[in-house]
């Protein structure tokens, strides 16, 4: 049997909608884009298309090679600029 490691993998589809977070087991060695495709994420979620995958907030190709305990997140772009919010509620 090939030798399996936790991963996780989090998206939210929008404000005031629950986020889709999945725990599962994939091979070792296996890519990003083997894990999406295991749970068929861009069937599910076909907006996510193109949007930013990132490793722990910080962004990988679907290429990277996934280690023990990783986090996929799925990141939606910003709507507005949170620096030039701020200011304008001041």
């Amino acid at each position: 049997m090939a030798n399996l490691i936790p991963i996780s993998i989090a998206y939210s589809q929008a404000e005031n909608t629950l986020p889709f977070y999945v725990d599962l087991k994939v091979k070792a060695g296996s890519t990003i884009a083997y894990a999406l495709d295991s749970i068929n994420f861009f069937a599910k979620f076909p907006e996510a298309k193109g949007l930013v995958v990132c490793i722990y907030a910080k962004a990988a190709p679907l290429t990277y090679i996934l280690k023990p305990y990783d986090r996929i997140e799925v990141l939606r772009t910003l709507k507005y600029d949170p620096k030039l919010a701020r200011r304008q509620r001041a």
